[in-house]
């Protein structure tokens, strides 16, 4: 099952992607300045929550986003 993500502006706390695949994930980073910017959550059905990303995770998207 393909993971889903969301994108969430920390100033303004709404969202910029919600439940979107890798590659909406990566494309709504193309739109933000910096990744101190958002907070990237991933869906574990198992736990049924979302997991927020780790820097490491999160750096590997937005440099695919660059």
């Amino acid at each position: 099952m393909p993971r889903r993500f969301r994108v969430i502006d920390v100033m303004t706390r709404q969202p910029l992607l919600e439940a979107g695949n890798a590659r909406q994930a990566v494309d709504a980073l193309k739109a933000v300045r910096s990744l101190v910017d958002v907070c990237v959550y991933v869906w574990q059905p198992d736990r049924r929550r979302w997991r927020p990303l780790t820097f490491v995770e999160q750096r590997a998207m937005f440099d695919l986003a660059r």
